[in-house]
């Protein structure tokens, strides 16, 4: 046998066979971390509010509370150590963990922003009663939230949520138009296929852009194929300046039909109606006709 089997078979007979036991410094790193201190059962744990509160996760998230030998939030007081909360950003404690109180944060008055939406904690709106009571329905009529909505965002449904909103009062924005509200005469409708085509350049009846005067007549391809270039006259000013949204564009006279490429192409058209809309009468009556020789 060699010296050291010799050494080793020494040793063991005099002190038992060798084995592994944990250092008491086995729970450095969690204790640190996790405020896991304390060796029991092969197992690092936490056993008092003390070794939480010494501990980055105490630091960081809040979890500064002992609950079955782990360190979690349990108290709003836990909270006040989490890096996204403290003043002007309360939070409050859900399933042991610190979570943003929306009802209370800033966001929620201003824009509805009351509820907490996903794991990581943002708040957004995520009901009717969130956009209701905002800043954004008073001011903007942004007082609904769509249940399709993936944007999270409140957004103005009805014509009479922008009718009541300061932005109506101010800046004429009275009209609920894909999801905000604008102005009669918004932009938004110009580069559309019924804007051009028909004339059609009006907010009118949530989100449906519809003739508003004969300068948008006139200025459609309507007009300059078929004669189409002047608004009905029913509930029209008399200067034909504005009408109510709602009306189409029509031939009114031979000059609206001479003037069409229609006209041009197709033949003699004239102006086959009268000056003044007969309800009873269809409504082919409106348009340009070929005459008869």
């Amino acid at each position: 046998m060699t010296r050291l089997g010799l050494l080793l078979l020494t040793l063991t007979t005099a002190f038992g066979t060798p084995a592994c036991v944990m250092g008491e410094d086995i729970c450095e790193k969690d204790c640190g971390l996790y405020g896991r201190c304390s060796h029991s059962d092969n197992t690092c744990a936490a056993v008092s509010d003390e070794d939480c509160r010494h501990s980055q996760v105490c630091r960081v998230s809040g979890s500064c509370s002992v609950n079955g030998g782990q360190c979690t939030a349990l108290t709003v007081a836990d909270c006040a150590f989490d890096l996204d909360c403290g003043p002007g950003s309360p939070c409050k404690v859900d399933k042991g963990v610190c979570v943003p109180d929306c009802a209370q944060r800033p966001e929620c008055k201003a824009k509805g922003g009351c509820s907490h939406v996903g794991s990581f904690g943002k708040c957004e709106p995520g009901s009717d009663d969130d956009c209701s009571q905002s800043d954004s329905c008073a001011q903007e009529g942004l007082c609904s939230f769509p249940q399709d909505n993936q944007g999270l965002r409140c957004a103005a449904t009805a014509d009479s949520q922008c009718a009541s909103s300061t932005g109506c009062a101010l800046h004429g924005r009275c009209y609920a138009f894909e999801g905000k509200c604008v102005t009669a005469f918004d932009p938004v409708c110009l580069n559309r296929p019924e804007c051009v085509n028909k004339g059609a350049c009006t907010i009118w009846l949530q989100s449906a852009c519809q003739v508003g005067c004969s300068a948008e007549c006139r200025a459609s391809e309507g007009c300059r194929q078929n004669g189409a270039c002047t608004a009905e006259r029913i509930l029209c000013l008399h200067d034909d300046s504005w009408c109510v949204p709602g009306v189409r564009c029509m031939a009114s006279s031979d000059q609206d039909c001479l003037a069409s490429l229609g006209c041009a192409t197709a033949g003699n058209f004239r102006y086959n109606g009268s000056s003044e809309r007969d309800t009873t009468g269809p409504r082919s009556q409106y348009a340009c006709s070929r005459s008869v020789s």
